[in-house]
């Protein structure tokens, strides 16, 4: 195909995205969907990145378009992209309108494992890379698979945030990769994806096991500490937060990573 072929597709948001196909210069808002571009062998066509992209160490030597939070729409529009990828809770909805006023903006809607292969696949599709792309998310399928939904029936609380404590209901990718470790998030049945909770509640919940990530709060020794003294009867364990939150090729570290924790609770 030309790289001047004009492509049309739905994003998950229902829009219709017209870009340049296969896009040569791409920016990408979101960290685990840069890992997986490198990872698809698409270095060269990547021209932006936001400063939460650390994976792979190539990547700080892209254009830095901000936080994921608060990109610089003028800067992306400086670079000229072909095609943006966003993800509808990763970024903020009004600087993804901002962006794409002008510039062409894929979003995804990730909210379970079946939503991060079909990311893994429909990356492959719009940036012409649907071997590799689909070579990925088999092998993370089959990771999985053999994995399986272990039968813990153990109950758990996930922050990823502290001052004030927020954590996560049952549409996030994070609470499905509990389900994959056999747990039950205590606060599945909230209604906000990422709901303020009060320790209060927790104690309420009396939960079994307490994880606590290294992002995007970068929980410590010392909070282990502090909540063990709340919580004495729940097993509280430090985890790798990349490993629950991170979609794409990440994912093919993260099933023995749940197999070995599994392991201790």
């Amino acid at each position: 195909m030309s790289v001047k072929e004009q492509k049309r597709v739905i994003d998950d948001l229902g829009r219709e995205i017209i870009f340049s196909f296969p896009p040569q210069r791409i920016v990408s808002l979101v960290p685990s969907i840069t890992e997986l571009l490198f990872d698809l062998g698409l270095d060269d066509k990547i021209v932006g990145v936001t400063s939460y992209c650390i994976h792979p160490k190539q990547a700080k030597s892209k254009v830095i378009v901000g936080g994921t939070k608060n990109v610089d729409a003028s800067l992306i529009r400086r670079l000229k992209p072909d095609l943006i990828l966003a993800e509808k809770s990763e970024n903020q909805k009004e600087n993804v309108l901002d962006v794409a006023a002008e510039c062409s903006v894929y979003t995804f809607d990730i909210s379970g494992f079946d939503d991060a292969i079909k990311m893994i696949q429909t990356v492959g599709l719009l940036t012409s890379t649907t071997e590799q792309a689909n070579e990925i998310s088999k092998k993370v399928t089959s990771q999985f698979r053999n994995l399986g939904t272990a039968r813990t029936s153990k109950t758990v609380f996930y922050p990823v945030w502290k001052n004030p404590y927020i954590t996560i209901n049952a549409s996030t990718f994070i609470s499905s990769m509990l389900k994959f470790c056999g747990l039950k998030n205590i606060f599945d049945g909230y209604d906000k994806s990422y709901p303020v909770v009060d320790l209060s509640e927790v104690i309420n919940h009396n939960p079994d096991i307490i994880l606590l990530p290294s992002e995007p709060y970068e929980f410590s020794q010392d909070d282990m500490a502090e909540l063990k003294s709340l919580f004495p009867n729940s097993k509280l364990f430090l985890v790798d937060g990349e490993m629950f939150a991170w979609y794409g090729s990440r994912m093919l570290k993260a099933a023995d990573y749940f197999s070995e924790l599994i392991k201790m609770f």
